[in-house]
């Protein structure tokens, strides 16, 4: 027949060994210092068992305390039953020692803390106004324009001119302050019909158009051949998700 063994098992990384939990309904109690104090120790020092078999002159050393005030602290805490003192006699026949143990109250904290239901539904509906306000916000609204106008003008380079490298990103960025998105755009659905697909070409269309006027080029072949050469780019910004130039 096989032997049982019993195994005690004990985890040394357990993270409970660097702090120490108090019920916030112990801060609440009304508890001298003293009587705060031991708590406070004996929680750190009971375990898991919520036993400890320290000597009032263990605790006493531990707490700053006099044994007396010791003493009295217990008596405080027995009087708030958060903990239960037994009497055990020494097997060796010295001193009786005191076993405490301290008294579960996490089920009478959480009662006493927990949120009522008006309590979740207010703060639900806080959520909700709050969530609301920022969707009213014409700063965020503009801050999300910003981002889908960024967006566009990066597709547009990818599909018109080529690569995007974090060198191009920012000079995009700096376009993006100075001129109209949809003329961006425009400047290198141009450049990309003329087969002159670099930043610098697209570039030195914007910076003319800036002082001639937007598309001035392309309105006058329209008034040379009839023809609309913006019907093209306006395709295109509708393709990509941007409107139409003005």
């Amino acid at each position: 027949m096989e032997e049982k063994v019993l195994y005690q098992v004990r985890d040394e990384g357990d993270l409970r060994k660097y702090y120490t939990t108090i019920p916030n309904i112990i801060d609440d109690m009304d508890l001298s210092v003293y009587a705060y104090r031991l708590y406070g120790h004996l929680k750190r020092v009971a375990g898991d068992g919520g036993k400890c078999w320290q000597s009032t002159e263990t605790l006493a050393k531990a707490c700053g305390m006099g044994w007396a005030t010791v003493s009295r602290a217990k008596t405080e805490l027995v009087g708030k039953e958060l903990i239960i003192i037994e009497q055990v006699k020494n097997p060796q026949g010295g001193k009786d020692f005191h076993n405490i143990t301290i008294t579960d109250v996490w089920e009478n904290n959480t009662i006493k803390y927990a949120p009522s239901t008006q309590e979740v539904a207010t703060s639900h509906q806080e959520i909700a106004t709050s969530h609301q306000e920022i969707k009213n916000n014409p700063i965020k609204n503009n801050m999300e324009e910003e981002g889908e106008n960024a967006g566009a003008i990066f597709r547009a380079y990818e599909s018109e001119i080529g690569s995007i490298t974090p060198m191009i990103s920012e000079e995009l960025q700096e376009l993006e302050k100075e001129h109209p998105t949809e003329w961006i755009i425009a400047a290198m659905r141009v450049a990309s019909i003329n087969g002159k697909r670099s930043l610098g070409y697209f570039k030195a269309i914007l910076k003319r158009w800036k002082v001639d006027g937007y598309g001035t080029e392309l309105k006058a072949q329209k008034r040379a051949n009839g023809k609309d050469p913006l019907a093209g780019i306006r395709e295109f910004l509708e393709e990509i998700g941007d409107g139409k130039p003005n």
